[in-house]
Formats: C-alpha cells, structure tokens, sequence
C-alpha cells in the first residue's frame, strides 16, 4: 500500500514539475526570437550633409565662386555619390571622388559662374546618393551679385523702322562703381565676333566723357558712347555688335593675395571664359554637371585681366528706304484680248527729298504680248516728294494669266532699283 501510495506521489511530482518548466522554455525561446531581428537588418550607407544652403553674400560678377558642402558617410557600407545635376549651366559641381567609406568625411564644391548676370541669385543642385532613406538631396546656393561694369541699354539697340537716307545716333551709357574706371576703345564687329570690314563705315562709335554721379547713394562714375548708324547702310536688316573694352579696379584689388586654382582645371576655366556674341538665354537646366558646365555667353562685365572688362552690346535694327510705293501690287483685272488699260503706281519720299524715275521696264510675264508705256508725274510741296507712274498698255492677244514685275530705276543711291508685281487675266472678246 505504501508503495502505491509513493508511486502516486511521484506521479503527480513529475506532472508538476512538466507544469513549471513548459513556461520557463516557451520565454527563453521568445528572449532568442526577440534577438534575431535586428542582427538581420541590412547595412546600408547614410549620407550625412552638414547644411544643405549656402548664402556667398555680395559678390562681384567677374569671378566664379564656390559653395562648399560638408558630409559624412554615417552609414555601415560605402556612400556612392551617383551623380549631380544643376538648375543652370552657370553653375556646376566637379566630382574627384565618388565613393566614401564608413565614416569618411567629403565635401561637394558648388562652382558658380557670375558672368552676365546681376542682383539677387538662387541657384539649387540635386544630388542622388545609394542612400536608400534619403537618395535626392537638393542644395541651394544663394547671392547677390555686383556688377563692375554695366551698360545701359545692358544688351543690344534694336529698332525696328531706320528711315534710311540720315544718319541715326544711339546712346550707350557705360557705367561702374569701381574706384578706377576708363572706357578703353570699342571694336565693331559682325554677330559672330569677328571684325566688321574696316571700310564698311556702316557702325561707329565715339567715346565721350567721363562724370561721377551717384546711384542708388554711392558714386558711380559714367562715360556715354555716342553709336552712329550710317545712313548709306543697305536697306534691311543690320546686325553688328560693339566689343567695349573697359579699365575698372579698385586699390584693395593690387593687396589681394593671388586666388587658388577653380575647381575643375585651366580646361574648365578656359571653357566657362569662352567668348560668345550669341544673345543671353533664359536660365535653362543643365545637363550631368560632374563633367563641367556649359560656358554661357558673354553679356557684360566680362574680366580678361587684372582690370580689363569687355561689354558686349548687339545692333540690330531694320532700314527701311526712303522711297515707299503706296500702292503693293498693280491690279489689270479681267481683260478681253487686245483691250486697251491704265494703271497708276505711286512712290513716295519719306524724307521729303527730290528724285526722278528714270525708266520703267518689265519682266516675268506668264506669256509674251504685254506691251506698255508710261508716264510720270512730279508732285512736289513743302516737305512731299511723289512721282505718279501712269502706265498705258494693251492686253496680249494670248488668254490666260498675265503676272509678272515692273522694274522701276530711280537716281537714289542705294535705291537705284525698285521692283513692283502686276497680275491679271486675258480673256477672249465676246
């Protein structure tokens, strides 16, 4: 009985003692299931950046700048910088290195190029990193800029409606803050910079002279440039530009000390300075800038030496003749073969000045037969010169379209020849 009594009692040891260590076992599984995640996460890098804007201040616009941008890779893996792109070509970021090891520090240089441009700036950069929480990162670079030298008109002299036959002078006025300042000598050259023919004389320029006068509370010294466009120019359009080379410096520029190399080599330098007579473009997006920007043209202020600056300005504007023929086209209408016609053609001076016609033939016609005379006219008043072309003609006998041009000779120099369409259409008498 005793033994029974044992057994029992061991029995229901055993099944308490299976109740006790079924939940010890159950958390010590859960403590190891809780350690197991985070030894699995992945190793990813961390592109850490120090600021993201950088204000550069007052600058002058004849030297490139540079924004720098400290970071850190933060990460357990390498940091790839995959590439950066700017907002303009004027500003662009050299890459030398492009992985960072766990823990290295780096910086992204900002080159900005101040050419041609003026006030306030804001220009960005996107930056795309294998940093898998933050992998675009946009910085800004902001300034504003100060010009040396500026012209006023700042880019070109246009004018659509030159009366040709008198001279026609514009004003450049050529401005700067610097402490010295000189207008050198102006070059007149083609749009695509190279100089105008020197025997040409439809383009000159006179250099006036130089007063101080104050702008916007500080003393600004001033030089204005008289541009004379010929009146013995073609007529049409005329496109020139003025090279303007300018001596502006102040004294704190002989102390300073010599500037370090730009980012990006003599190559780049050489590159961004490249002279271009093409007008400024609005500020466009820039492709990959890691292998350097697009030079953008030369508009003002541009430096080539210690002092020197060249200003740029276009010319382009329309002569129109002295001469204007108030009627555009000469209408013959609908005429029975051999039928007789008149037309009048009238030509005026715009300047009041006296001419003659000297003959008036024609050209063109669809078939043979359009024979004519003609007779002139004077109509002479204080300050109007018109001559009325009468023209007397029959109609060809051949039916069909009668078109062609009258050329019309005249003693005007650079206007010798006019030309005038005619048109109509030859029918066969009823």
């Amino acid at each position: 009985m005793f033994t029974r009594f044992a057994q029992r009692i061991l029995t229901a040891g055993a099944a308490l003692s299976l109740l006790v260590i079924a939940p010890v076992h159950s958390q010590q599984e859960a403590e190891d299931e809780w350690f197991v995640g985070p030894m699995d996460e992945p190793q990813i890098s961390v592109f850490n950046i120090e600021t993201v804007e950088v204000d550069l201040g007052i600058i002058d616009d004849t030297k490139k700048v540079t924004a720098r941008f400290p970071f850190r890779n933060d990460g357990a893996v390498n940091l790839v910088i995959a590439g950066i792109k700017t907002d303009c070509g004027c500003t662009h970021a050299p890459l030398e290195k492009r992985e960072y090891a766990p823990g290295e520090e780096g910086v992204i240089e900002l080159v900005f190029n101040p050419q041609g441009r003026s006030g306030p700036q804001r220009k960005t950069a996107l930056v795309t990193t294998n940093d898998p929480k933050n992998p675009v990162v946009k910085l800004l670079l902001t300034t504003d800029i100060r010009l040396i030298v500026w012209a006023d008109p700042a880019k070109a002299i246009t004018d659509p409606a030159l009366i040709r036959g008198g001279d026609t002078v514009k004003t450049i006025t050529i401005m700067s803050q610097a402490e010295h300042f000189k207008v050198l000598g102006i070059e007149v050259q083609m749009p695509d910079g190279t100089p105008a023919p020197t025997d040409e004389g439809f383009i000159s320029a006179t250099i006036g002279a130089t007063e101080v006068i104050e702008v916007d509370g500080k003393e600004t010294s001033r030089t204005l440039v008289e541009v004379t466009i010929a009146g013995s120019a073609p007529v049409g359009w005329l496109h020139r530009q003025l090279r303007i080379n300018v001596e502006a410096w102040d004294e704190t520029d002989e102390s300073a000390p010599a500037e370090m190399p730009e980012p990006g080599g003599a190559e780049q330098d050489q590159a961004d300075d490249a002279e271009s007579a093409a007008a400024a473009p609005d500020d466009k997006p820039a492709e990959e800038s890691t292998e350097g920007a697009v030079p953008e043209p030369e508009l003002s202020g541009v430096l080539i030496g210690d002092r020197e600056h060249v200003v740029r300005l276009q010319i382009v504007v329309q002569l129109l003749g002295d001469l204007v023929q108030e009627e555009r086209l000469m209408q013959l209408g609908i005429l029975k073969a051999g039928q007789p016609f008149n037309s009048v053609i009238t030509i005026a001076s715009r300047t009041g000045t006296p001419f003659r016609i000297l003959d008036v033939t024609s050209q063109g016609e669809a078939h043979g037969g359009f024979k004519f005379e003609y007779d002139v006219t004077a109509l002479s008043e204080p300050g109007v010169e018109k001559r009325i072309i009468t023209i007397h003609g029959t109609a060809p006998m051949q039916t069909g379209m009668v078109k062609g041009q009258l050329v019309i000779k005249t003693d005007i120099q650079g206007e010798e020849t006019l030309r005038h369409n005619f048109r109509g259409s030859v029918r066969n008498p009823e």
